[in-house]
């Protein structure tokens, strides 16, 4: 049985991930605190440990045939206080983790870039690929960092990179409370009656995946032995805040209390849109849930649990 190593584990993505990988392969499943959420899973043994200070990777690599490369300590900000903290906390250890990969014989590696950061500021242009990077925020600027790390170790090294660049993830179970993830936390404040905050004119538009596509993506990219390397995932459709506020409504029947118009940040482009054409034919994958069904998911769940 093919044993998976999935670092950040804990996270959003990572729990999804873990749960539909443990069916079919075994899994150590890396982060800073353990995970209840992944108590009890056959095939997966959970291992704490601080991306940040691990100096020597080995041990968790003993055995491992691939691994998911989640973890990021930062989040796309217009704070330059954080340039320091993404090259220290994660291009650091990302390295350090490459070289440990050659030194245990660990070939292969799956690493969850930002579509929506690394390209930058496009306009209306559908973001491709092959396309010229220009991120705008240091998260960007990081995420783009381990990509070029990345495709070193695969010329020098002969590592088996794949990069996934996804757009904006959202569905069941994502934390409405923490500052990323604009529908979940949208869905939270109106449930709770409390007003939400918009950045710029509301007329912003992202591209938006449900989980369930996202993982079903990644699976099929961690079995994929073409010659590609770079990934889009994304739904491959684009939704202004407006829409998705618009969405909320109609679904639920509420309306918002008070909305909150907060000048742009600089860290914001004015659209994220991604072209998956490529990812759909390499990989026989098309994503299932539009943005109507997603919504309405997600807000079931958080109804019925009176978050």
């Amino acid at each position: 049985m093919k044993t998976c190593l999935v670092l950040g584990a804990g996270g959003f993505i990572g729990k999804n991930l873990c749960k539909q990988l443990s069916k079919k392969y075994r899994i150590v499943a890396y982060d800073i605190f353990r995970s209840s959420d992944l108590e009890g899973i056959d095939n997966l043994e959970m291992v704490k440990g601080n991306y940040i200070e691990t100096q020597d990777f080995t041990e968790i690599l003993t055995g491992v045939d691939i691994v998911f490369h989640l973890i990021s300590t930062t989040i796309p900000s217009e704070d330059t206080d954080n340039i320091e903290r993404e090259i220290i906390e994660n291009v650091v250890p990302t390295v350090r983790l490459l070289n440990n990969m050659v030194k245990c014989g660990v070939k292969d590696i799956i690493f969850f870039s930002s579509g929506g950061t690394i390209y930058g500021e496009t306009g209306n242009h559908i973001n491709q690929v092959s396309d010229k990077l220009n991120p705008i925020c240091s998260y960007g600027v990081q995420k783009k960092t381990i990509e070029s790390y990345l495709e070193f170790f695969g010329r020098c090294h002969d590592i088996n990179y794949k990069i996934v660049r996804i757009s904006n993830p959202y569905g069941i179970g994502q934390d409405p409370t923490k500052p990323q993830g604009v529908i979940p936390i949208f869905i939270y404040k109106l449930l709770n009656n409390e007003p939400i905050t918009v950045y710029g004119d509301g007329n912003n538009e992202r591209d938006y995946i449900y989980m369930d596509d996202l993982i079903d993506a990644l699976l099929k990219v961690s079995e994929y032995n073409g010659e590609q390397h770079i990934f889009n995932v994304g739904s491959g459709k684009a939704h202004t805040l407006h829409d998705i506020i618009d969405i909320i409504i109609q679904k639920s029947g509420m309306n918002f209390t008070n909305i909150i118009y907060k000048d742009i940040r600089k860290c914001d482009v004015s659209k994220t849109l991604l072209d998956i054409g490529e990812t759909e034919s390499e990989l026989n994958w098309v994503p299932q849930v539009d943005i109507e069904m997603g919504i309405s998911k997600v807000l079931d769940y958080y109804s019925i649990r009176n978050i």
